[in-house]
């Protein structure tokens, strides 16, 4: 059975061992993942910063348990629009992954459900999402996503 939770403060350490999953493929008990964070944000400035965005209200992270085991995420915020395109404000996905081992079983879609939520949640007028993963764009598609616009471009700035 899965489970879908919010990632707070207190549960952070777990979500921290799962991306260490994703990125190495090595799974590690979560006392021995990412030891510079310590477990104790009174001593560790970067531990702090994490734990103050979980408590933002426009920043949402919920993960899937398998077995009290992570195995994915949604990361999400929520941005005003003001004007007269823009009733309201939109729920922004910016990353959604499950480990491989998970995929096709229904959790990313439970996922997405959360970004519903969150658009509820903040009486926003939309979710979106830029994909790039044609695998990726079936599922959204699936979710109810249509495409707006084709986009050329993604560019940051550091």
């Amino acid at each position: 059975m899965a489970d879908i939770i919010r990632i707070t403060p207190d549960n952070y350490r777990a979500f921290e061992a799962m991306v260490q999953w994703r990125m190495t493929g090595q799974r590690q008990p979560i006392d021995q993942t990412l030891n510079h964070h310590g477990g104790n944000k009174d001593n560790d400035p970067k531990l702090e910063q994490v734990c103050k965005e979980l408590t933002r209200d426009t920043f949402h992270v919920f993960a899937v348990e398998v077995d009290q085991v992570m195995v994915g995420w949604i990361q999400m915020h929520y941005m005003a629009k003001i004007g007269p395109r823009w009733p309201s404000g939109v729920i922004y996905v910016d990353e959604l992954w499950v480990h491989p081992d998970y995929r096709r079983q229904g959790l990313a879609q439970a996922l997405m459900e959360t970004c519903d939520q969150m658009r509820d949640h903040h009486g926003a007028s939309q979710c979106r999402l830029n994909v790039t993963n044609p695998h990726a764009k079936a599922l959204y598609e699936k979710v109810g996503y249509r495409a707006q616009e084709e986009m050329g471009f993604f560019m940051v700035k550091e």
